[in-house]
């Protein structure tokens, strides 16, 4: 009992005891954390960046597949936050409904701009009107160094910025050239001196065959007018068919007119066609498929038909003359009269594998001719320039950063512009700026993916307002239709 007592009264004790203290102004528990601690060395305070961001070329209205550019000026401490440090800005897009709620449509990060020390982002507005709402996020992506250090515990999320903005429906800016339940693929595109627009396209699946579409006013309609097919090649469709108008104002398109050759054809009239000449590759030794089908195995990629400043004709093209048909080389023969052809010339690649590959040219109002090619798998487009149009030599290797497919050279409003299209379905554009080279490739256009069949689309030519005008392959209403869209003067940085 005494012992009870006792230990009743030091619990007493020890309650007011603290009761004092800490009316007092005390010990707390992190006092007596420091105690227990006492003489252990303290982990260091964690120390942050101080993010800010400051967001520029966001618009508060968009049209129906406008294009939306934003640069997001990224500092911490006042220093741009770049990706080789592990900084990474991203963007979620969410359609607002009228009742309020967000439904997410669309997740992306950005790319950091060496040059400007500024994050681009760049996507399509949406293909109908709605509400967005548009989130900014910037964040550590790395678990280690400068970046992870400084971003603390929250690392994914350093910086955060909300945004809204409508997107206005327009009249659809597509042209339907084919409409017809027959699949169809386009091949080719071209203006004419008189400002006329030619279309080469594909039709058909059992029995292919190449038709011609012509447009005179400015792609807003369009009427197809003859077929390149079995009827005028003898046994094979044109499938790769390029178009070419030469000075004499003659409408020619090159291509092959089967496994072994390729054809060079001359519009005659709206509706016919004649083959000038056929150029035979059945010797080579990658064409050993036997009697019926000699080339089945051959790889031979037409690229283009130029005419050079002394009246000569230029063909490139691509083709393994070796027993490995995956190696493509690329090759030009030149001719008088398109009948007779030169003996092929090898003027670059050391053997190029897959037939992803292709090979452009143009003739520069000074009468140079640029020749450009991409191997399968590369990030560079190589540039080669020639005095005649017989000897090259590399003018350039441009970087694109990721894979670049059907990539075209057009003189276009006084410049020479280089196009081609990569990231599924982003459209891309460089000129060749007063040093003579090629400017850093800007996003001019983001089609949806579905919209481009193949690797070869879109293709793009100039037209007669200075504005630029494309065709490509669209699935729409369970159809396979080649469409006709005029992208405006889609100058690099004019959006």
């Amino acid at each position: 009992m005494f012992s009870n007592v006792y230990t009743s009264m030091r619990l007493a004790y020890l309650g007011v005891a603290l009761s004092l203290l800490s009316a007092c102004g005390g010990s707390s528990n992190d006092d007596v954390d420091d105690i227990n601690n006492a003489g252990k060395e303290k982990p260091p305070a964690e120390v942050k960046y101080d993010v800010t961001g400051v967001v520029e070329g966001l618009k508060a209205k968009y049209s129906t597949n406008e294009l939306v550019n934003i640069d997001v000026n990224l500092l911490g401490d006042d220093k741009p936050l770049s990706s080789k440090d592990g900084w990474l800005v991203k963007y979620k897009l969410y359609q607002i409904s009228s009742a309020g709620g967000e439904q997410l449509i669309d997740e992306r990060g950005g790319m950091f701009d060496q040059q400007t020390q500024r994050w681009k982002i760049s996507f399509s507005a949406s293909e109908s009107a709605m509400n967005v709402q548009l989130k900014l996020q910037a964040g550590c992506s790395v678990t280690s160094g400068l970046c992870a250090d400084k971003a603390g515990s929250n690392k994914d999320k350093q910086w955060e910025q909300t945004f809204e903005y409508s997107v206005n429906a327009v009249l659809d800016h597509r042209v339907n050239i084919t409409n017809t339940t027959e699949y169809s693929g386009a091949t080719s595109l071209i203006s004419l001196e008189n400002g006329d627009l030619v279309a080469l396209y594909n039709h058909g699946l059992s029995d292919t065959h190449s038709r011609v579409s012509i447009s005179s006013d400015n792609g807003q309609s369009w009427v197809q007018t003859s077929s390149l097919n079995v009827e005028t090649l003898g046994d094979f469709a044109i499938e790769t068919g390029k178009l070419f108008e030469d000075k004499s104002g003659n409408l020619l398109a090159v291509g092959n007119c089967n496994e072994s050759s390729l054809c060079i054809l001359k519009s005659d009239s709206e509706s016919l066609w004649s083959k000038i000449s056929e150029i035979d590759f059945s010797n080579y030794d990658s064409c050993d498929g036997g009697a019926d089908f000699p080339c089945s195995n051959a790889r031979l990629v037409p690229g283009s038909l130029i005419q050079l400043k002394n009246g000569k004709y230029m063909l490139s093209y691509l083709f393994a003359p070796g027993a490995n048909s995956a190696e493509l080389d690329v090759y030009i023969r030149i001719s008088d009269d398109l009948v007779n052809w030169s003996e092929e010339k090898r003027v670059a690649g050391n053997g190029f594998d897959r037939s992803e590959s292709n090979v452009n040219a143009i003739a520069l109002p000074d009468g140079r001719v640029l020749l450009s090619y991409t191997p399968f798998d590369s990030e560079l487009i190589t540039i080669l320039i020639s005095n005649d149009g017989e000897n090259f030599e590399t003018l350039q290797k441009l970087n694109t950063a990721s894979i670049p497919r059907s990539v075209s050279l057009i003189n276009h409003n006084g410049s020479t512009r280089l196009f081609y299209s990569a990231d599924y379905g982003n459209f891309y554009s460089s000129s060749l700026g007063e040093a003579e080279l090629f400017t850093k490739p800007q996003l001019i256009k983001e089609f949806d993916y579905s919209d481009i069949r193949t690797s070869d689309e879109p293709l793009v030519t100039d037209l007669i307002d200075g504005t630029l005008g494309v065709i490509y392959t669209k699935k729409l209403n369970e159809q396979h239709d080649v469409f006709f869209e005029n992208l405006g003067a889609a100058r690099e940085g004019v959006h």
